[in-house]
């Protein structure tokens, strides 16, 4: 039976895939497509609901497993024993339990599969229309709670779909139900995985395992999740709700750019580089700007891009010194892989960073007025002093302080140059503007003196110095 269901399956993946992807369908003729489309959407009442019914069925079997499995450890555990030390008979039915588990996993992918050609392609009624809906019948809510299954890589699957239709022309009502509900969907995620990470005896959710494990469900949300905003600009913009600043529009909306900017603290660079055209997109709308909506993630923004613009020494990761070295090697392929990914983000980050100290000249200031403080605090004379060359026990490029202090280089040099004019000139402005200008001039006189008054003894250091003052200079 299972394997007529997933003939059934691919079979409506196909059709749809040779009927709406112009890689596939070049031997079908364009009536013939039509007819065919046509014909799936009269049935769609015959083929959504089994299809629903399936994943539901299918979803409660891997729950039921799981949950069986859990008493069974439960059980071990309370007699002192673990899984390798089961008898043969319980060996049995432990097996079983996962063999029933991953079975109906694999179903729930294979509908998941479908789901993805249907959202890419068909109707978008066929997702979210409201009859079926109160029928039981609920693609998208199902979606979001997909998100928090690990097995068979069903939360990437569910990701995959939602990202499809992030990608198409959504109407209001249908983004706004996707932007308000996920990021209470990826809470219940988060909680599941700390649950699985607490079954397995790991210290934390965010622990090196779980962070390599969870990339690329990380990665794909990060994406689609970018993508939802990206391409629904106009929804934020021509919405009077959210131009007011207020009301739960602008509250859910705030919150999923919340989301966003934290999802960007993750330590695997990816994350945050798929995330870059969307914050340029939302930096360069002058009506989003002018609600403020954005304000509030600037800063965790702006320093996720400054922590990860920084060159990771690559043999680091090689030799396994790098704290997050497994979770590196998880992100990219090899170093040159890495460079052209670095390469690229600092091209990119240069219209941020410059839009950033256009709009929000006292919070682009403060936060690179920190990371120089710190930075100075921490290497201003070499420190840790690593990678030294060992003719003269000097510092050299790869030194620990030299990777950080030329890190610091493009957004200070970007920042300074996207400040809008009143933020430098003498001239007289609104009370918000004088405000702003009279918080970030003294922390730019500070700036300047920290560069002046810093003296170090390694060449290397006293070239980034010279480079930093030029920039600082304008």
């Amino acid at each position: 039976a299972m394997i007529g269901v997933k003939i059934c399956l691919e079979c409506l993946k196909l059709i749809t895939e040779d009927c709406t992807d112009s890689d596939f369908n070049a031997k079908i003729s364009t009536s013939r497509r039509n007819d065919i489309l046509l014909g799936l959407n009269e049935m769609s009442s015959c083929i959504l609901p089994p299809i629903f019914e399936l994943l539901s069925t299918q979803y409660g079997q891997v729950n039921a497993a799981k949950s069986t499995l859990q008493q069974m450890n439960a059980y071990l555990a309370s007699n002192g024993r673990n899984p390798s030390q089961m008898t043969p008979e319980e060996q049995v039915q432990y097996q079983q339990q996962i063999d029933k588990r991953d079975v109906a996993g694999a179903i729930v992918a294979d509908v998941l599969g479908t789901l993805e050609k249907f959202c890419q392609s068909m109707p978008l009624d066929w997702m979210f229309n409201l009859d079926n809906q109160q029928k039981g019948i609920d693609f998208i809510s199902a979606l979001l709670h997909l998100l928090q299954e690990d097995t068979a890589n069903i939360q990437v699957l569910s990701v995959a779909c939602l990202q499809q239709l992030s990608m198409r022309k959504l109407e209001q009502d249908q983004w706004f139900r996707i932007i308000s509900s996920l990021p209470s969907a990826l809470f219940q995620a988060s909680n599941a995985a700390a649950k699985r990470a607490a079954e397995r005896g790991l210290p934390s959710p965010h622990c090196l395992e779980m962070l390599v494990e969870q990339l690329e469900f990380h990665k794909s949300v990060s994406k689609m999740g970018s993508m939802l905003i990206s391409a629904h600009l106009a929804h934020i913009t021509t919405d009077k709700d959210i131009a007011s600043g207020c009301g739960p529009k602008f509250e859910a909306v705030s919150t999923y750019l919340r989301l966003l900017s934290e999802m960007m603290s993750h330590q695997s660079g990816v994350i945050c580089g798929d995330q870059m055209n969307t914050w340029i997109g939302l930096l360069r709308d002058p009506a989003i700007v002018r609600t403020n909506v954005v304000t509030p993630h600037i800063a965790n923004v702006l320093v996720a891009y400054m922590t990860h613009i920084v060159r990771i020494r690559w043999e680091d990761v090689w030799d396994q010194n790098h704290s997050y070295a497994s979770l590196i090697e998880a992100s990219w392929d090899d170093e040159e892989e890495y460079e052209e990914w670095l390469g690229n983000l600092r091209s990119k980050a240069t219209q941020l960073f410059r839009s950033i100290g256009a709009t929000e000249p006292e919070i682009s200031v403060t936060v690179v007025h920190s990371k120089l403080r710190n930075l100075m605090a921490a290497h201003s004379n070499g420190e840790p002093r690593d990678h030294l060359n060992t003719e003269n026990n000097e510092l050299t490029v790869k030194s620990t302080a030299c990777c950080e202090f030329e890190g610091i280089t493009q957004p200070l040099d970007n920042i300074l140059h996207g400040l809008p004019s009143w933020a430098m000139d003498n001239g007289s402005y609104d009370e918000k503007r004088n405000k702003v200008r009279a918080t970030i001039r003294p922390l730019l006189a500070e700036i300047a003196s920290m560069i002046v008054n810093w003296n170090p003894n390694d060449v290397w250091l006293k070239f980034r110095r010279t480079i930093t003052w030029r920039l600082a200079r304008g």
